[in-house]
């Protein structure tokens, strides 16, 4: 069973100090105005958070604090001295469960916005649907009319076909076997009168046959034209069915990512950026420990900014987005990589054991390409992912958006099975 938990240690008010504004990732589009939403569930206030000193910092990321600002090690002791005084079943030790509600800085203003867009894509998906019935309904009653078209023409080829046979026959056997009794007679009279008339009967006799024939070929000749056009307009028809199946599927994989950017947002997530996929493959686990305090009492003292995504050593990570990688290696991070995505938000992958084959730095990768493998290089405790989402260079707290992708795949996957 896969496990994604949120009993992790939030620190919300700081949490919420620290992160940017919400970041609309997808169609080009800019976030409204942010406004913090504060947790009402608890009435005592954590203590404040130390102040922060900047330190010597590795290149190329720090792991858990890449940016190489870290909390000042003599007032983190006095910040843990308060945490604990703090008496264990108080709410302030009850703020330290993961509130989506008081985590997230998006407004219910931006969660009704993005609603919106849902149903607007909705919308154009069912009558993207009706059109698409409605074209298959056209072609199948144009192949019915094309089908007895055919079926016409062909038959009015035969008749002329056998008509001319006729003619052609009969006039032979009348002159040259006199096997037809009108012809025959005519053959075998004896004065200018009655040759005449049976000369006017020979005659027509084949004007008849004449006219039969070019009516035959009049009828085919139409059938021909009726068929061509039809054919044309059945192929046109076909094209313009192309066209609305292709808007048909843009328009289902927009409602796939507008569903998706509201699931996120309404989980408290700043970032929904599209065909975001999720970093690691098969089952994991993880918690929300956005906020929480690491390496306490040291110069490399910081506030958790990521996710971090237990799986075993070895397991593949993929590329979140697409985009260029860039290599990193510290002490804290060990080896890591950026990926810099194309819709300007970073992904930071922190603990690896190893890269994937023929990843370097600027590699462009796509969305689910493999790019690395779990590890525990650096300041790391058993096998994980420390993943970081960073927009304009300031972390946003990954957990919300990590736990609708997890979930989603999951879905998928069970789909799949059943």
């Amino acid at each position: 069973m896969s496990r994604i938990g949120s009993p992790g240690l939030a620190l919300i008010l700081v949490a919420s100090a620290l992160l940017s504004a919400p970041v609309l990732a997808q169609e080009g589009e800019q976030p409204p105005e942010s406004s913090t939403t504060t947790s009402t569930t608890t009435t005592t206030v954590p203590p404040q958070p130390p102040p922060t000193t900047t330190v010597p910092g590795d290149s190329g990321g720090g792991g858990d604090a890449p940016v190489g600002e870290y909390l000042d090690p003599g007032a983190v002791g006095e910040y843990l001295q308060q945490l604990e005084g703090a008496d264990a079943g108080s709410d302030l030790a009850m703020e330290y469960e993961y509130d989506p509600e008081a985590a997230k800085l998006v407004s219910e203003e931006q969660i009704e916005e993005a609603r919106a867009r849902l149903r607007e894509a909705q919308d154009l998906k069912a009558r993207l649907e009706a059109e698409v019935s409605r074209l298959e309904g056209s072609l199948s009653e144009m192949e019915e009319s094309i089908e007895a078209l055919g079926a016409d023409l062909e038959s009015s080829i035969s008749a002329a076909a056998d008509a001319q046979v006729l003619f052609e026959n009969r006039v032979a056997d009348a002159f040259i076997r006199g096997s037809d009794p009108g012809l025959t007679v005519y053959l075998e009279a004896e004065d200018a009168q009655e040759i005449a008339s049976h000369q006017m009967l020979l005659e027509a006799v084949l004007d008849a046959d004449e006219e039969a024939l070019s009516d035959y070929e009049k009828t085919r000749s139409e059938l021909n034209e009726d068929l061509l056009a039809m054919t044309e307009q059945y192929a046109d028809a076909k094209n313009e069915l192309g066209d609305a199946q292709r808007s048909l599927q843009a328009a289902d994989q927009q409602v796939l990512e507008r569903a998706f950017a509201v699931k996120v947002y309404e989980a408290g997530g700043q970032v929904a950026v599209n065909g975001f996929v999720f970093p690691v493959a098969g089952e994991v686990s993880f918690t929300d420990g956005w906020g929480a305090p690491r390496m306490s009492g040291t110069a490399y003292s910081h506030w958790h900014q990521g996710t971090d995504i237990m799986a075993p050593s070895g397991r593949p990570l993929v590329a979140a987005e697409g985009g260029v990688v860039r290599l990193s290696n510290s002490t804290l991070g060990g080896t890591g990589l950026w990926v810099e995505g194309r819709s300007g938000v970073e992904y930071y992958y922190a603990h690896l054991s190893a890269y994937a084959e023929g990843i370097e730095d600027g590699t462009v990768v796509e969305a689910g390409e493999v790019v690395g493998y779990v590890g525990e290089t650096g300041n790391a405790q058993g096998p994980h992912l420390h993943f970081e989402i960073q927009k304009d260079g300031q972390p946003v707290n990954p957990y919300p958006v990590l736990k609708v992708a997890y979930e989603t795949r999951e879905q998928v996957l069970a789909d799949l099975d059943s």
